[in-house]
């Protein structure tokens, strides 16, 4: 069986931090995908062209998408992400609930995940997180909102669309 998942890494010229993020990626990783890096330091698009550059090569339903500045702690975060994927699910986060600094209001579900109630909070984000691609539209398309920062308007774009969060798999380390 082909992979379901295809790995996108948005960079910005911070060569450390990545090669940190990907050795702990590789380090815990245990589901096989490709893995496609675009690195924005070099033309200057900006974030949602180079993801829009990355996401217009996937020919898997599933991104996984990180940014060069993570660390991965814990195995499985790939398997765990697909099992919360259903109808109405846009995206699974894996980052630290240390990482949210209180800004994100969640529902605790069942096993230790949570739903977070767009749009309550931004409901999308671009750190390490599995996409659905079948409710990709275009980054640009769906971050038009004016006066809006980029995630919190994909994320009503998405609307009524869930984000479910399983915490612990990754820190933030930039």
């Amino acid at each position: 069986m082909s992979s379901e998942v295809t790995v996108v890494c948005t960079a910005n010229g911070r060569d450390n931090l990545l090669k940190r993020t990907l050795d702990s990626f590789n380090k815990f990783n245990t589901y096989k995908a490709d893995i496609i890096i675009r690195d924005d330091s070099k033309d200057h698009v900006g974030q949602i062209k180079s993801c829009d550059i990355l996401y217009s090569q996937v020919k898997t339903p599933y991104v996984f998408h990180i940014e060069e500045d993570w660390e991965f702690v814990k195995e499985g975060f790939i398997e765990d992400c697909l099992e919360q994927i259903e109808d109405g699910v846009h995206s699974v986060w894996v980052r630290n609930s240390d990482d949210f600094d209180g800004y994100h209001r969640v529902k605790p579900l069942t096993d230790g995940k949570y739903v977070v109630p767009s749009p309550i909070s931004m409901g999308f984000s671009f750190n390490p997180h599995l996409f659905d691609m079948k409710y990709y539209d275009g980054f640009e398309k769906m971050a038009e909102t004016p006066g809006v920062c980029p995630e919190d308007s994909i994320g009503k774009y998405l609307l009524p669309l869930k984000t479910i969060w399983i915490p612990g798999y990754c820190y933030h380390i930039g």
